[in-house]
Parts: C-alpha cells; structure tokens; sequence
C-alpha cells in the first residue's frame, strides 16, 4: 500500500524532490494556471520548463500571467499521437475557469457539451532528447495513460512522475489507477506516496524512476 500524505505535501514533495535533482527538463501537461511551472522556473532558472494547457479558454486566461515567467506556455494537448484531436470543454452558467476538461469524453457528458479542435502532440516528438534528463507533471483528466505511452522515450530519462489517476472510470475508455501503476512499474517507476484528493476515486501518485541514478 503506497503512503498517503496530504495534497499539498505531495505537490510539495514531488517540486522539492525536482529541484533537488536539477532536471534540464519539466513538463507540466494540464497546466491550467501553471503553478508548478512557476516554481520550477524561479527554482531552477537553467531548466527548460514547458507547459500545456489545451483548452483555449484557459491557455488565453493565464498566458499574460505567464509570459512574466521563463515558461514555454503551449496551447495543445498531449496524447499517443500527433494530429488533430476534439476536446471536451465543461459548460459553466458562470464565468469560472475550471480544469476539469478533458480529450476524452465524460461517461455523463451533461456538462460537456462544448467541443473544440485542436492539437495534440507527443511528449516523444517534441522533447526527446539523448542528453536531456526530465520531471514530469501529468493532469490529463482521464487520459493519462495515452501521455504516457506517448512518452516512452523521455520516460527512461525521467526521474519524477507526478500524476492524476483515477479509481472509478469519469471518462468513456480510460485507463484506471492499477493501469497506470501496472505501466509505469514496467518502466522502473516506483511509486513514492500518494495523496487523497478524493479518496480512491480520483488521486495523484509521486513516482520515482528507481533505475536513474541521482
């Protein structure tokens, strides 16, 4: 049974952890307002810091704000291919960004009627690299697992996983928690401790590449 902590605790393990290894790379995909691009990128002011935020909506809500830090902001998502792809965007009758939205589709869809086009991209293609070394943050709203098998290349260079995962199916098709531990141990990723965001529904798991030295 993997040690549970706090969310804040995870998140403050896992950037700690990071800053301590000195990645040349972090890859924040999900980003949303990007706060853990932000820590990275004052932290570690020679690292690469990259992140995606595929809605729209939200890229175009926080890019001022983060046009003030060394972060490459990209508005794609992030999947096992490279191409076009349909987002879901949940409706709101307010104004309020949320980041629950998704590339899959929502097992009830009723607040996911908003569908856009855009881009995906494979963490693989864009970033790989013999000589760069990476910490990865993943908040893919049910499509972790497609990140992942679209990053094989830069998960053997990887020395952190930070990433959400769910213990009942939200999404029509997704991978589960067990998948994703059963996937990422197969790669040599151990995972560390893990957090209860909301219980074992849906949670985020700290993993350490047991087979990189530090």
């Amino acid at each position: 049974m993997i040690e549970k902590l706090s969310g804040p605790d995870l998140v403050e393990l896992f950037l700690s952890k990071t800053i301590s290894y000195g990645p040349t790379d972090f890859i924040e995909v999900g980003c949303f307002e990007g706060s853990a691009s932000k820590r990275i990128s004052k932290e570690l002011p020679s690292c690469n810091v990259t992140a995606y935020e595929a809605n729209p909506e939200n890229y175009d809500h926080f890019k001022n704000d983060l046009s003030e830090y060394n972060i490459n902001h990209i508005q794609k998502g992030v999947s096992n291919y490279n191409g076009e792809a349909t987002f879901y965007r949940r409706e709101l009758p307010t104004k309020k960004k949320v980041g629950n939205n998704s590339l899959m589709q929502r097992v009830d869809n009723r607040y996911y009627a908003n569908e856009v086009k855009i881009e995906c991209v494979t963490l693989d293609e864009a970033h790989y690299s013999e000589d760069k070394t990476f910490s990865i943050w993943i908040d893919a709203e049910g499509h972790a697992f497609q990140v992942l098998q679209g990053a094989d290349k830069v998960l053997s260079k990887t020395k952190y996983v930070f990433i959400e995962v769910e213990g009942i199916q939200f999404w029509k098709d997704q991978k589960l928690d067990s998948d994703i531990v059963d996937y990422l141990s197969g790669k040599g990723f151990i995972p560390v401790k893990r957090d209860t965001e909301m219980g074992d529904r849906q949670y985020n798991i700290l993993f350490e590449n047991g087979e990189m030295n530090d």
